[in-house]
């Protein structure tokens, strides 16, 4: 056996149950993630994540 496997609440529909991950990566260096923002959508296999309509980035004010 590989990987990790994860369980809780698909963040789509719901379900209780094994999740996978899916990344949406954006070219934005942030604070909050390395080198390059995302966001995480955990999901069952029976969901298709669909990329979130609103992230939010943390800045450094230092590199502004």
């Amino acid at each position: 056996m590989s990987g990790i496997c994860e369980s809780g609440k698909c963040e789509i529909c719901g379900k209780e149950g094994p999740l996978q991950r899916t990344y949406f990566h954006y070219n934005i260096k942030c604070e909050c993630h390395s080198p390059c923002h995302f966001d995480l959508v955990r999901h069952c296999k029976d969901c298709v994540p669909v990329r979130p309509k609103e992230t939010k980035v943390t800045l450094s004010t230092d590199k502004i």
